[in-house]
């Protein structure tokens, strides 16, 4: 079984998608072409959260597999996950303007973490499906 260790680029890749998608969403919303609305916080939290509750779930009826690549995309989805959440928390506890530079970064740093969420879990999918065998 391939531990997926001589290609992380999926890793690699999943963190600067979402660097860079994060300061699209910064820029964009400074300048007022995007902001985020309430339902749409309350959904990504829905998404972190349900995706923590699979994760845990699936982690407990998998066993023990101790592949390396496994453990790092968990650590990249993880951090998504947390990320994703305790962001959106943020976003809908405060009310923080759109135009502000501070909500411009809280904003860059939620689609950041979404994205982290949503490009690890496709890196974990395939080093479970053993993807990296050529």
């Amino acid at each position: 079984m391939n531990n997926c260790s001589c290609r992380q680029n999926c890793m690699g890749i999943a963190v600067l998608a979402s660097i860079v998608i994060g300061i699209i969403a910064g820029f964009l919303t400074s300048s007022g072409i995007l902001t985020v609305a309430v339902p749409f916080l309350w959904a990504l939290f829905a998404i972190g959260a349900v995706s923590l509750g699979t994760l845990l779930v699936l982690t407990v009826l998998s066993g023990a597999r101790s592949l390396r690549c496994i453990c790092n995309a968990l650590l990249l989805l993880l951090t998504g996950i947390l990320g994703t959440l305790l962001v959106s928390v943020i976003l809908l506890v405060i009310d923080i303007a759109a135009a502000s530079t501070i909500g411009a970064i809280i904003t860059g740093l939620l689609f950041l973490f979404f994205t982290l969420l949503i490009t690890s879990s496709a890196c974990l999918i395939r080093c479970i499906a053993d993807c990296d065998n050529d």
